[in-house]
């Protein structure tokens, strides 16, 4: 709720914008926590495992860490476009 109120009352964004402003923030936020825990958490090794669900698992665990490393790779490496600059000069992009 705290980035909804602020998207609303602070960048005077409508209802609409800043629910779904709400909601890209938050499945980010949850990106970059699956990132970090990854990278804090050494990955298990299925060395002489033959559980074919445990090696399903850790396939969908490294394509969804590939997945989020390559959205915030892409966005760090995006210049700053209309809707930066327009937030710093205090006008509403949206």
């Amino acid at each position: 709720p705290a980035v909804f109120v602020w998207l609303h009352t602070t960048q005077d964004w409508s209802v609409g914008w800043s629910l779904v402003g709400t909601f890209l923030t938050v499945i980010a936020f949850r990106g970059l926590v699956d990132l970090l825990v990854r990278r804090l958490l050494p990955w298990p090794s299925l060395y002489g495992t033959d559980d074919a669900e445990l090696k399903e698992e850790d396939v969908v665990n490294r394509r969804r860490a590939s997945f989020w490393l390559f959205w915030f790779r892409a966005a760090y490496r995006v210049p700053p476009g209309r809707y930066r600059w327009a937030s710093l000069a205090g006008t509403s992009a949206l």
